[in-house]
């Protein structure tokens, strides 16, 4: 039985970085190349022990911090929640018929279909002036 040897990460990037720059004509392949292969790797960073001990410190209060904040935001949507209800409680208690008609959902209010998902780069046409609704 024969053992491969396994390649490191580092062995992979040299090996991809080495292709031929001819084989790469596409533009968008040349700059998703570059982007990918041209630095590799980063160094690991070495900690002495003092220095790794400082480092699990701050990001153990880092991912305190962080979910003292989402329990915070969540006690806020909790809150807010709740206060919604009380508050469609309240109408439905004064008025039956407001209530009613606070609670019908609209059938032709949808999410636009057209609309453009959020993205970093801009659109390829800019505004569309033929577009009319339906």
């Amino acid at each position: 039985m024969q053992l491969r040897r396994l390649e490191t990460c580092g062995n992979i990037f040299r090996r991809m970085a080495s292709t031929k720059r001819r084989d790469m004509k596409d533009a968008k392949a040349q700059v998703i190349h570059r982007i990918l292969f041209e630095n590799g790797p980063a160094p690991r960073i070495k900690f002495t022990e003092q220095e790794m001990l400082e480092h699990e410190t701050i990001h153990r209060a880092w991912q305190l911090h962080q979910k003292q904040k989402r329990d915070r935001q969540q006690r806020d949507l909790e809150r807010q929640y709740q206060k919604m209800n009380e508050a469609c409680d309240e109408l439905e208690r004064l008025d039956k018929k407001l209530y009613q008609a606070a609670m019908v959902v609209p059938k032709d209010t949808l999410y636009p279909i057209t609309m453009r998902i959020p993205t970093q780069v801009p659109p390829k046409v800019a505004w569309n002036n033929e577009w009319k609704k339906e």
